[in-house]
């Protein structure tokens, strides 16, 4: 299982392009948390995949729209479904 948190503009299509890029690299999602503030999106995401996350880290990283994003430690997330 991997985690991650990224933030990123909030323009048209631009939730859109992120999850496609998360399905095609061969990811499931387990739990998602989206929240809109000063039209910017912050994601975190809970998935799991047979690649690295930093293989899809890699690839979330040219989309123009995603300003940071990073992989998780177990000392940093607060699960999404305790809504902590």
């Amino acid at each position: 299982m991997h985690k991650l948190i990224c933030e990123m503009s909030a323009a048209p299509g631009a939730l859109e392009r992120f999850l496609r890029i998360v399905r095609v690299k061969g990811f499931t999602i387990d739990c998602m948390e989206v929240v809109l503030e000063n039209a910017k999106f912050e994601i975190k995401l809970q998935l799991r995949g047979k690649q690295t996350a930093s293989q899809l880290v890699v690839q979330l990283r040219k989309l123009q729209d995603v300003s940071c994003i990073s992989v998780m430690t177990k000392g940093d997330w607060r699960t999404v479904r305790q809504g902590t």
